[in-house]
C-alpha cells in the first residue's frame, strides 16, 4: 500500500484488485469489483519515522544557525567596543582549529601566541591573527639555547664473515648410512636433529671479535676478541678437502682450553686467514 497525494491506493485482499480512494485513513471504502468493505490504511511506521527525523534535523539546523548568528553578533559588538582589535577566538573547538597541526617550530625571534598558537615576532605589540595584546616579557629576545657538542660516535663494528655449518658435506659417509636407516624410519630423526643443529649454529667474524652462537630453544654464545686469540687450528680430512669444508678451533690467551670449536664450516682456511689479519 502506498499513499500518493490525497488519493490512497488499496489492494483488495479478496480479489487482488488495485484501486484508489479519497477517504481519509481509518474510514471505510468498498471494493469496486467484489464489493468487500475495506478500511483505508494510514501511513506506514517507516514513513512516520522518516518524517519525525526530518523535522528533528531541521529544528537542530535552525538552532545551529541561530547560535552562529548570535556569536557573530557578539563579536561585531566587541569589535565596536574595542576599535582596532579583532575579536579573539572564544570556543575551544575554534581555538583547536586555529592552532597549526603538527609540531611548532620555535625560533629565537618568534614565539607562539597564547590564544591562537600562531608564530608572532617578539617585536610585535599585538598578535596579527587574533589581536591579543602581548606583554613586555614576550617581546624581550630570549637567549638562544646552544646545542650540546656532539659526542664522539662509536666506531661501528663491521661484519666480515657469517656462515653456518654444511649439513651433507660434513662427513658424507655417515649420511650414506643415515639414508639406509631412513628405510626403517630411524634416519628421519637423525636428519631432523642435524638440520636443527646446522640451522641454529652461526659462526660470525667481525673486525673486533669472533662469535659462535648455537642452540634453538636454549641459546649459547661464545666470543673471543681478536687481540686475545692465542691459537687458531684448522682440521680437514680427505672428504672435507674434497667438499671444501673443515673444523675450526680458536683458543684465547685467558684460558687453556678451546673457546670456539665449529665443524663443517665452508672454506675454513679463509676464515682463519681473516682472523689473523685482524689480530694486530
Amino acid at each position: 500500500m502506498s499513499s500518493q497525494g490525497k488519493n490512497v491506493e488499496i489492494i483488495c485482499p479478496v480479489c487482488q484488485a488495485r484501486f484508489e480512494v479519497k477517504q481519509a485513513p481509518g474510514e471505510a471504502a468498498d471494493c469496486p469489483q467484489c464489493g468487500q468493505l475495506l478500511e483505508v490504511p494510514g501511513p506506514s511506521k517507516l514513513a512516520v519515522g522518516l518524517s519525525r527525523w526530518r523535522q528533528a534535523l531541521g529544528a537542530w539546523w535552525v538552532r545551529r544557525q541561530e547560535q552562529k548568528k548570535h556569536r557573530r553578533k557578539e563579536r561585531a559588538e566587541e569589535r565596536e567596543r574595542t576599535p582596532g582589535k579583532p575579536a579573539c577566538v572564544e570556543t575551544e573547538k575554534e581555538v583547536a582549529r586555529a592552532k597549526p597541526e603538527g609540531p611548532v617550530l620555535i625560533r629565537p625571534n618568534l614565539f607562539p601566541c597564547p590564544d591562537c598558537g600562531q608564530q608572532v615576532s617578539r617585536n610585535a605589540t599585538a598578535c596579527p591573527n587574533c589581536g591579543r595584546v602581548l606583554a613586555n616579557h614576550h617581546r624581550q629576545p630570549s637567549t638562544p639555547v646552544r646545542d650540546a657538542p656532539p659526542s664522539p660516535a662509536n666506531t661501528a663494528e663491521a661484519m666480515l664473515l657469517t656462515t653456518r655449518p654444511a649439513m651433507f658435506k660434513n662427513n658424507p659417509i655417515s649420511w650414506v648410512f643415515c639414508g639406509v636407516l631412513c628405510l626403517v624410519g630411524i634416519g628421519f630423526i637423525v636428519l631432523l636433529y642435524e638440520w636443527f643443529r646446522c640451522k641454529y649454529t652461526r659462526f660470525t667474524v667481525t673486525d673486533k671479535r669472533i662469535v659462535l652462537r648455537t642452540g634453538c630453544f636454549s641459546r649459547s654464545t661464545s666470543e673471543v676478541r681478536h687481540k686475545d686469540v692465542r691459537n687458531i687450528r684448522v682440521m680437514q680430512g680427505f672428504f672435507d678437502r674434497l667438499f671444501g669444508v673443515g673444523k675450526l678451533t680458536v683458543s684465547s690467551a685467558g684460558t687453556s682450553g678451546v673457546e670456539i670449536s665449529v665443524s663443517g664450516i665452508p672454506s675454513p682456511n679463509q676464515a682463519a686467514d681473516l682472523i689473523r689479519q685482524h689480530q694486530d
